[in-house]
C-alpha cells in the first residue's frame, strides 16, 4: 500500500500500528508473540532502571524510527526494543503528535525472535539497521535461549543464557539472559 492510498481518516504522515515504511510503501510487520513481548518488557524494565539512575537515555518497545538507507531515504523501521541516549535525543526534546517515526537513529535495537519470524527477514533487517547507522543489534532467541549480539554487520557474538550480557554504549550495565526469560509452561502430551 502506498502512503498516498491511506484512508482519508489517517494522516499521510502517520504510520499505522504494525507497519514499517519501505521504499515509500507501507509494509505490514507481524506483532511480537506474547512470550516475545514479555522478554522485551523484562529487558526494557532492566534497562530503564539503569537508565533512570544514570540519566543516560530511554528505551522504547515497538516504536517507529526513521532510519534512512542510501537507496531508501524514507525507510521507517519498528524494532521490538530500542535504546536512544539523551545525547542523540535530549529528554526535553519536543515531539510531534504526528509523523512517520522518531527521526533519531537508536544506538541499540533488539529483535526478540517470535515463532513466526523468518531467519532471512531478521538478517536483512539486522543488516539494514547497521546500514542506517545503528551501532549495536541484538537478536534474542528465547526458545533456544541465546542472543546473537552484533557490534557491526560482520562481528557477532553468541551469548548463552548464563553469560553476562553487556551493551558497549552502557558502561557498567550487565545482565544474564536467564534473568529476562519468563518460565515456560511445560506442555503435557
Amino acid at each position: 500500500m502506498l502512503l498516498e492510498e491511506l484512508p482519508e481518516v489517517v494522516d499521510e504522515q502517520v504510520v499505522p500500528d504494525y507497519y514499517e515504511v519501505v521504499r515509500g510503501q507501507l509494509v505490514e510487520v507481524s506483532p511480537m508473540s506474547f512470550y516475545a513481548c514479555e522478554v522485551a518488557n523484562n529487558l526494557c524494565d532492566l534497562l530503564n532502571q539503569y537508565l533512570v539512575i544514570h540519566k543516560l537515555g530511554r528505551t522504547r518497545i515497538e516504536q517507529n524510527y526513521a532510519i534512512p538507507l542510501p537507496e531508501d531515504g524514507s525507510r521507517v523501521m519498528r524494532p521490538d526494543l530500542a535504546y536512544v541516549s539523551f545525547d542523540r535525543c535530549p529528554k526535553d526534546r519536543p515531539m510531534s503528535l504526528v509523523g512517520l517515526g522518531l527521526d533519531v537513529i537508536p544506538e541499540l535495537v533488539v529483535e526478540v525472535i517470535s515463532p513466526t519470524d523468518k531467519a532471512e527477514d531478521v538478517m536483512v533487517k539486522t543488516e539494514n539497521y547497521f546500514r542506517g547507522g545503528v551501532s549495536t543489534v541484538w537478536q534474542i532467541y528465547p526458545k533456544s535461549r541465546f542472543i546473537l549480539a552484533f557490534n557491526d554487520w560482520t562481528h557477532v557474538r553468541v551469548v548463552s543464557e548464563c553469560e553476562e550480557c553487556v551493551i558497549p554504549q552502557l558502561s557498567g550495565f550487565t545482565f544474564k539472559l536467564a534473568d529476562i526469560l519468563p518460565p515456560v509452561e511445560i506442555e503435557e502430551d
